[in-house]
């Protein structure tokens, strides 16, 4: 069930947020929550880079739009 509300959260985000260059210095900050209300994770997306994050804050990963 937690993988299914990344993977839907991860998919409306790389839906909108990666089509709009953002060179700011603080990137928008989407994070994700459980069917609890708990924290299970956030991302972060700088120009056509989004990093991933677990709940504690890990880098768990990263997705690029477009060109290096």
């Amino acid at each position: 069930m937690k993988t299914l509300i990344i993977a839907a959260a991860l998919a409306a985000i790389g839906s909108g947020a990666l089509a709009e260059s953002t060179m700011q210095r603080d990137a928008p900050t989407t994070r994700f929550y459980d069917s609890r209300g708990n924290s299970i994770g956030s991302a972060s997306t700088y120009g056509n880079r989004t990093d991933y994050y677990d709940a504690r804050g890990n880098h768990t990963g990263s997705s690029f739009s477009g060109r290096r």
